[in-house]
């Protein structure tokens, strides 16, 4: 057989594909049994999207050039063999398959295909192939992702549960005068309130990278940041600093994703600035905008610090306690709100981070 490839693709090698289909179909499923698909298969699962995949090396060929989009027979053949259990190797191997067919059936029919032909043939085999292989992984990281955050989240919970009865405790204590204020107890009091923030702020993380919907709920925004105030008021006071919160109207927000952003945001103004120092937090809804500011006295940040400001377990200032992750979690909520954190250097002064997110911002089916 002669070639009839013309300014474009191989016509010859299309229809050669195209009419032998279910040989290279059966000559598939008989390498995939030997690759590791199990015997009690069905045929039609072993074949999967095969006979997809091959129209759409016979259009590329017929086309003369290889496509530009992702291959959707080979996405899906990659994802229903993640569904199987498949290994990616097995997923690999099966291409391989693909490849010998179509080269046996090239020999086996004697056809005389161009070069131009051939290279677009394998070319568009090798792009499904990647495209096979970065669903398969994609969703195998994602499984993977799923379990480490569950098993954070089981951990979290277990944590919080006993450390919740020691600061009650310590509180039953204090109030009943049987625990005396020293400077130990003190430092007790501090390290279990910065361990349950720690899990409370791991829960919120976990919540957002994988753990499913926003809940919104409307606040009045006074009481919200007053609360939150009534919390760090503490550290506040053993640094001798000057905390105050003032706030107006009323938002719509998952109340304890955002809790944790502005407190995460507090705890990191009071622990940066000096003592002595003043640490100020504000709120107020302008227009379709809820604004929350936190400003501090921490002498500035340099530029060349704030692009990575945000990143997590990132700390630029001198005070390493801590793991870095409370700007982070502030981003994180910030943008599931469809909003945004930034932050303006005050250079000599001090520091104001912003969260600004749309008044009401959270539908409910809003996965973050």
């Amino acid at each position: 057989m002669q070639s009839e490839s013309g300014g474009r693709g191989d016509r010859s090698l299309a229809k050669l594909i195209q009419e032998h289909r279910a040989a290279l179909g059966r000559d598939f499923i008989a390498a995939a049994r030997r690759y590791g698909a199990a015997q009690s298969l069905p045929d039609v699962d072993v074949l999967d999207n095969l006979e997809g995949f091959l129209d759409e090396l016979a259009a590329a060929v017929l086309a003369g050039e290889t496509p530009s989009g992702a291959s959707v027979a080979a996405t899906a053949h990659g994802e229903q063999r993640f569904r199987l259990g498949y290994d990616l190797a097995s997923v690999m191997r099966e291409y391989s398959a693909v490849r010998d067919a179509l080269g046996r059936l090239v020999r086996d029919d004697g056809a005389a295909v161009s070069v131009h032909g051939a290279l677009t043939l394998f070319g568009t085999l090798v792009l499904g192939m990647a495209d096979s292989a970065s669903r398969y992984t994609a969703l195998h990281e994602g499984r993977m992702e799923a379990k480490t955050s569950e098993h954070i989240a089981f951990l979290a919970h277990e944590l919080r549960n006993p450390l919740s009865s020691a600061a009650m405790a310590l509180a039953l204590m204090r109030d009943k005068g049987e625990l005396p204020r020293t400077r130990a107890s003190a430092a007790l009091e501090r390290g279990i309130a910065r361990t349950l923030r720690l899990v409370d702020d791991s829960l919120v993380n976990v919540k957002l990278r994988s753990l499913g919907r926003l809940e919104p709920r409307a606040i009045d925004v006074r009481a919200f940041l007053e609360d939150i105030a009534a919390d760090t008021t503490f550290d506040a006071d053993a640094k001798g600093i000057a905390f105050t919160a003032t706030g107006e109207g009323r938002a719509v927000v998952d109340v304890k994703a955002f809790r944790s952003a502005v407190s995460n945001l507090v705890r990191n103004a009071i622990k940066f600035t000096k003592a002595g120092g003043s640490v100020t937090l504000r709120g107020r809804c302008v227009d379709s905008r809820f604004v929350v500011e936190v400003e501090d006295e921490c002498g500035g940040i340099g530029e060349a610090q704030l692009d990575k400001l945000f990143d997590p377990f990132v700390q630029v200032g001198q005070d390493r306690s801590g793991f870095g992750l409370g700007l982070a979690i502030a981003r994180q909520v910030a943008v599931a709100h469809d909003g945004q954190v930034r932050v303006h250097d005050l250079p000599g002064r001090g520091c104001v981070f912003v969260l600004d997110l749309p008044l009401e911002s959270v539908p409910s089916s809003r996965d973050p």
